[in-house]
């Protein structure tokens, strides 16, 4: 009787952990069989692994220019896993390596791929997608001086925007934000992490959740979120920056400070 390998609720737990290295389904399965059972032939990694054997010599071949795997010259032919520890450690160092020049690439990049924007000329943009939006924000952040006042519902952080929030109070930047929801456990560590940093925290509880970042009253970005998308616009424009001034200031005035721990 054939024993399989996947039938146990660690097996594929490993199998998921593995493929957050980079490994494809039927390499992380073939590299949990050789890891575990030992040296394996072809046949019966693929009847271990539930692996097709006209694809168990594909996956063997991956995983040996991956450095995960060894070929044994007996026979019949076996394969093997190569040590878990220096595999990982190798899967590691490469994609530390990757991550470290694509860093290297995006500093060149920015200094070579500048916006042009006309001196003194008010415009207009629009654009879709939380991430995009996010992006903007952080960019207005980086060219603030003095102040800068958002309206969030959900006291969202990303790592860009950590960065950015932090010189900026570093730069003597004055930073009020309203929250329009109330606390919950997801929203209320990223409220007090806002707050502890040095940001000024006051509570609204609205029914419309407008998301909106302002800069030294020069710069607005304004995000609507829908039922499947969220578009947001920004401007220089005096009179939309000015309404969008006066409109925070209106909800800062009737907001409530909260104590944050």
């Amino acid at each position: 009787m054939t024993c399989y390998l996947f039938v146990s609720p660690m097996t594929k737990s490993l199998v998921q952990d593995l493929r957050a290295f980079g490994l494809s389904e039927w390499e992380a399965r073939s590299y949990v069989a050789l890891a575990t059972r030992g040296s394996l032939t072809a046949a019966a990694l693929s009847a271990a692994s539930k692996i097709p054997v006209s694809k168990i010599y594909e996956v063997l071949r991956n995983l040996q220019r991956k450095s995960l795997a060894a070929l044994r010259a007996t026979k019949p032919y076996r394969w093997c896993a190569v040590e878990p520890a220096a595999a990982l450690r190798s899967i590691l160092e490469n994609k530390q390596a990757a991550t470290a020049a694509l860093e290297a690439k995006t500093a060149e990049l920015l200094t070579k791929l500048k916006p042009t924007m006309e001196k003194g000329k008010a415009e207009m943009w629009t654009a879709t997608g939380k991430r995009a939006f996010f992006d903007k924000f952080t960019e207005m952040l980086g060219r603030a001086n003095s102040e800068c006042c958002v309206v969030t519902s959900k006291f969202t952080r990303t790592a860009s925007i950590d960065s950015e929030i932090k010189a900026a109070l570093g730069r003597g930047v004055k930073i009020r934000m309203i929250g329009t929801s109330k606390l919950n456990k997801g929203s209320d560590p990223r409220a007090a992490w806002y707050a502890n940093t040095g940001v000024s925290i006051r509570l609204l509880q609205l029914d419309a959740h407008p998301v909106i970042g302002l800069t030294e009253g020069k710069e607005a970005v304004i995000r609507i979120d829908g039922d499947e998308e969220s578009d947001y616009i920004w401007s220089n424009h005096p009179a939309l920056v000015e309404i969008t001034k006066n409109f925070f200031e209106n909800l800062w005035a009737r907001a409530k400070p909260i104590a944050i721990k």
